[in-house]
């Protein structure tokens, strides 16, 4: 038996749909960091459990360029991914440059420089990419650095682009808007991720 559904129906499931796909990325992320962290206690006795309170936005910078090396330098371990994540991050999401340095020591005397680097390399080039597209949008965020708070959103581009295909009205775009805000435990300001949000949405509608 054929199910028709009508228009209510269709963009329930696909709002419902993308909340999930959102998640979904939002958990990955996570998974990922707390893998990493728990590799490089385990094989290197470094504590950096304190990455975990931003998981997701982390994992959104850190995700991407993970894949990437992973997959054009397949002879690394996963361990050996592990520790030259966390030299990114500690290079780009925290100041602390003692234990930037003993990172860096283990990284060299695992002799993961070269591979470090192009991690490094591929995630400024994301970094970058991603602040122009935003100033694109008209959004202020401040200077370069701020950017950082708000990276969980490359894990939800795809998402958006595909739920912007469809002609939902503001108030049911705001709708899954602010359901993913609860998603993001992050450095962001909670005003200028709505703002974000929307504003990627408009642009993504624009370019069907």
């Amino acid at each position: 038996m054929d199910v028709i559904l009508n228009e209510n129906q269709y963009k329930k499931i696909i709002l419902e749909v993308a909340k999930k796909k959102i998640e979904g990325s939002s958990e990955e992320n996570k998974n990922l960091i707390k893998r990493i962290v728990s590799d490089v206690k385990r094989e290197f006795k470094l504590d950096l459990k304190f990455i975990l309170t931003y998981s997701v936005t982390i994992g959104g910078l850190i995700g991407p360029v993970y894949e990437i090396i992973s997959s054009s330098v397949p002879s690394l371990s996963n361990v050996e991914m592990s520790l030259i994540s966390v030299g990114v991050i500690m290079t780009y999401y925290y100041n602390n440059s003692d234990l930037l340095n003993k990172i860096l020591i283990k990284i060299r005397d695992n002799g993961l420089i070269n591979e470090f680097n192009l991690m490094l390399e591929k995630a400024e080039n994301l970094k970058l990419a991603f602040f122009d597209f935003v100033q694109s949008l008209n959004v202020t965020i401040g200077s370069m650095s701020n950017i950082l708070a708000f990276t969980f959103l490359l894990g939800v581009l795809s998402t958006l682009v595909n739920f912007s295909e469809n002609d939902f009205t503001n108030l049911e775009t705001n709708k899954l808007i602010m359901s993913l805000m609860g998603y993001f435990g992050t450095l962001a300001s909670k005003h200028i991720t709505k703002e974000l949000l929307t504003k990627m949405i408009e642009r993504f509608k624009s370019k069907k």
